[in-house]
């Protein structure tokens, strides 16, 4: 009911936009950019909504990387059958990296859009609903909420104070013997970068199998490599880690390719 609720305000929201732009009450030049294929709405003018144009011109370059990896399937060095397992999941991830990369309208119709939490824009009910988004009760404020029926990316506050793009330090590294190998930590500094989490994002929007999922997400790493080939396609966060230090040389020489999970535990080489 809450998120009826909340996907009608932001209806209601992006309407009103729309109609003061066509009475001519708000300047588009102010209010709106485009970036390829993506709206920006309300991101404080040219400042930030030249942040994220750049950002996504970023994300593009990344996923042509990702897509060069992919070629190689599970012989990938670089993580791909550690974060999707199968072969059988290369169609699934190269058309949603594909989709992304091109900003295609999505399956609803909708074109995708990012819209920034400003409370500046926003009175009474529609800035309670960011504030829902952005600070859901009894949880750490969020950086980014997907609104997939509204083909929508709500940035909050909290996503202008993260990091760009994730350093070396970030990128996963790898510990343990051959046999039993594993993530040498969470992979919390690398999802709390502003790549990383664009990237979640756009996957929520444009993943089919994520709306299918039936189990709780997961964003620690080592939880992630751990699910099965359908869990993992679906997990929006297996994406993000996949992709996110694509750009980074220092991935070059990390064995991703070869952390698996077997059965019942142990990481095998």
């Amino acid at each position: 009911m809450q998120w009826t609720i909340l996907l009608y305000v932001l209806h209601l929201i992006t309407w009103q936009t729309h109609r003061a732009h066509a009475d001519g009450n708000i300047p588009r030049a102010i209010d709106s950019f485009t970036s390829g294929n993506y709206t920006i709405n309300k991101c404080q003018g040219v400042f930030r909504s030249t942040d994220l144009h750049q950002l996504l011109a970023q994300t593009r370059e990344t996923i042509e990387l990702v897509l060069s990896d992919l070629k190689l399937g599970i012989a990938s060095p670089h993580g791909f059958r550690t974060f999707f397992k199968s072969n059988t999941n290369l169609p699934t991830v190269n058309h949603v990296f594909r989709a992304i990369a091109q900003g295609e309208t999505l399956s609803n119709g909708k074109r995708p859009m990012f819209e920034c939490a400003a409370p500046e824009y926003y009175k009474g009910p529609e800035l309670e609903t960011y504030r829902t988004l952005c600070t859901p009760p009894g949880r750490k404020p969020s950086h980014a909420a997907s609104m997939p029926p509204l083909g929508a990316i709500v940035l909050c506050p909290e996503f202008w104070e993260a990091s760009d793009f994730p350093g070396e330090e970030a990128c996963l590294g790898v510990v343990g013997r051959r046999g039993r190998r594993t993530f040498a930590d969470s992979g919390v500094e690398l999802r709390n970068t502003k790549l990383t989490i664009l990237l979640h994002e756009l996957v929520h929007l444009y993943n089919p199998l994520n709306a299918a999922m039936t189990t709780p997400e997961v964003y620690d790493a080592r939880e992630c490599m751990a699910l099965d080939k359908e869990a993992s396609v679906a997990n929006a966060e297996n994406w993000a880690l996949y992709a996110a230090c694509k750009l980074n040389p220092y991935l070059l020489s990390s064995p991703y390719s070869a952390l698996v999970l077997s059965s019942p535990s142990p990481f095998y080489i």
